[in-house]
């Protein structure tokens, strides 16, 4: 039966870049605290921070749930360096990471560009990642599944003696099982609950820290600045803005991204007029068929994500949904879909969020990009 998207790519969405100078990525700022240690300048995420001192860096990251409290803090020290002592309070990590387990497709993508995808020696839900380098490294056992991500293969897990777990966190979840025994330090990547696009994608530069990359990621984090940017100023020169609707109905709950998510945020970078974007909300808002419905019947596009090996067409979305006919626009044949079961969406955008800024300016605004194709969205098939 086709479903719209699958529970696991729920939780990846869940809770679901402006322009600075060039030069503010990786420069170092003023001293501060920890040993008159130098503060890691962060132009746009607003859940970490970082203070070089010496031979070790200290990261520390916001609870996104409670901005007044620590999730986690790390301290990176360099694998080369003998036994530093006295050492700040903190989760040691050894770095760069050689042996990382992954719980995400985000990540996959993200150590593909940084050139690291060999210092990964596990992952979790390897039948939701894309990376085509991550499942041919599978098929040629370079790199193990796990298993399910909420529920993953301990044992064999132990056996690649990992040197960090790089996780998703999620709001009082209870903690990580035996995980938290392996002694294995556990990487909480809470990137997803940033604010704004520059935001989240900013974090690769933590990623780069790990994995001995953090001159290719400063490298590539401020290219990426200047892409969104650019297409964003673009997008504000559109003479009217559509009302944008979002996904669809699961089960009985309709999730859409609260307006100060950083999928609302990129919505109203697109030109979008986001029917949601009065949810304040920083992460996803659970809602009713019916309230959907009456905030947003009369959407000009919209826009979804379902995971099949078939193709979604007009009449499958009515018979799993026979209200979806009375939206108009599905009406007026104005929706576009993502297929994750193929698309590279959750792999490349997180840090690349130009690449489905692009995609959405090319939707609603085709006049802006008329000589760019859709890379991860196409029109619902008849």
């Amino acid at each position: 039966m086709l479903k719209t998207v699958e529970n696991a790519v729920i939780r990846w969405m869940v809770g679901l870049w402006l322009m600075a100078v060039a030069g503010s990525c990786g420069q170092q700022g003023r001293n501060v605290g920890i040993g008159g240690g130098e503060e890691v300048t962060f132009g746009h995420a607003r859940n970490i921070s970082a203070i070089r001192s010496g031979d070790y860096t200290v990261v520390t990251l916001i609870n996104p749930w409670d901005t007044t409290r620590t999730l986690h803090r790390y301290v990176l020290v360099n694998d080369s360096i003998a036994d530093v002592d006295p050492l700040p309070e903190g989760t040691v990590i050894r770095v760069p990471l050689s042996a990382a387990v992954v719980f995400g497709s985000t990540q996959c993508g993200l150590l593909k560009r940084l050139g690291a995808l060999s210092q990964v020696k596990g992952v979790c839900d390897l039948q939701y990642i894309r990376t085509p380098e991550v499942r041919e490294a599978a098929d040629r056992q370079q790199i193990s599944d796990l298993g399910d991500g909420m529920n993953p293969d301990v044992e064999q897990m132990i056996m690649l003696h990992p040197d960090g777990l790089l996780v998703s966190p999620f709001e009082n979840s209870g903690g990580y099982g035996r995980m938290e025994k392996l002694g294995v330090p556990i990487v909480e990547c809470a990137d997803y609950m940033e604010a704004t696009p520059l935001g989240r994608a900013e974090w690769i530069r933590f990623y780069g820290m790990l994995f001995g990359k953090e001159a290719l990621a400063d490298s590539l984090f401020a290219v990426e600045e200047r892409q969104y940017a650019a297409l964003r100023s673009l997008a504000g020169k559109a003479v009217c803005k559509p009302t944008l609707l979002c996904e669809g109905k699961m089960s009985s709950t309709w999730y859409v991204s609260g307006g100060k998510s950083y999928m609302g945020q990129m919505y109203a970078d697109a030109g979008a007029d986001y029917l949601f974007a009065g949810y304040g909300q920083g992460g996803s808002v659970a809602l009713s068929l019916e309230t959907v419905y009456e905030r947003a019947h009369d959407a000009d596009v919209w826009l979804m994500k379902y995971n099949s090996t078939d193709r979604l067409t007009y009449a499958q979305l009515a018979a799993d949904v026979p209200a979806y006919k009375e939206f108009k626009a599905f009406r007026d044949r104005k929706i576009w879909a993502c297929n994750t079961c193929y698309s590279t969406l959750f792999d490349d955008f997180p840090y690349q969020p130009h690449l489905l800024l692009q995609d959405y300016i090319r939707i609603l605004h085709p006049e802006l990009l008329p000589d760019t194709d859709l890379l991860f969205f196409h029109e619902l098939y008849d």
